[in-house]
């Protein structure tokens, strides 16, 4: 997950990295410690997206 700062301090864009395998694919949709060292303090573990 790439997480950039904008102009605006409270907001942020978020790029997810997405893993390719023979069954599709896959992407963390947020990742507390990520958020956290982007100074983002949301209550939220982790979420993935299979597909």
């Amino acid at each position: 997950m790439k997480i950039t700062s904008t102009e605006l301090s409270e907001v942020k864009i978020i790029e997810y990295d997405k893993h390719v395998g023979n069954r599709g694919f896959s992407y963390p949709i947020l990742n507390k410690e990520q958020l956290e060292q982007a100074g983002i303090d949301f209550k939220y573990v982790e979420e993935y997206v299979y597909l």
